[in-house]
């Protein structure tokens, strides 16, 4: 048992609340990137410097990699097995459609937010640092293992010219077998 399980709020209202951050996270970094004037670098990193098929490719090899990777160190870890418990009853009863509009909601807002604006001014491993530390302060210290390299994998593909559509795709498909893994 964990010390969730007693005070977790109901799922609708978990997800509600999660959407509604997800557009403040994009309207965040719009804000920041306009306000230091880099708001075309949106435009640039969109697609990176390698073009959109590899950039793609790019990116569902990583999400199908980090997904698999979970879905393998969850049975032989306690810590991910609470998180994959918490993760399932958030989703419980959802449809897919809701269950999709998280899933790219979120890989959006995330990657706007973390990969463009905050990577973009004030580097790669600052970033990690700061997206992990926000997912423990919203998820419990259990999470700051599972950020830390799913936050570092993501800025290396915006690092190394892949773009938003790599590190998109590759959220959004973690996300997507991470849940279907969970639901069945």
């Amino acid at each position: 048992m964990t010390d969730l399980d007693d005070d977790d709020p109901e799922p609708r209202q978990v997800i509600g609340i999660g959407l509604a951050t997800y557009a403040v996270m994009v309207a965040v970094a719009l804000g920041w990137l306009s306000c230091r004037e880099r708001l075309a670098e949106l435009h640039t990193q969109a697609v990176g410097t390698h073009g959109p098929w590899l950039a793609a490719g790019a990116g569902v090899v990583t999400g199908v990699l980090m997904a698999t990777a979970l879905a393998w160190l969850s049975p032989r870890s306690q810590m991910l097995r609470e998180y994959d418990a918490v993760v399932a009853r958030t989703f419980a009863g959802t449809g897919e459609a809701v269950t999709m509009l998280v899933v790219l909601g979120g890989a959006i807002a995330e990657e706007l937010l973390c990969r463009l604006a905050a990577q973009d001014a004030i580097g790669l491993p600052a970033t990690v640092a700061l997206n992990s530390l926000l997912y423990s302060c919203i998820g419990g210290w259990r999470w700051l293992l599972i950020m830390a390299p799913h936050a570092l994998l993501l800025g290396l593909l915006v690092h190394f010219g892949l773009g938003l559509l790599a590190s998109t795709t590759a959220n959004a498909i973690m996300n997507h077998l991470n849940l279907r893994r969970l639901r069945c």
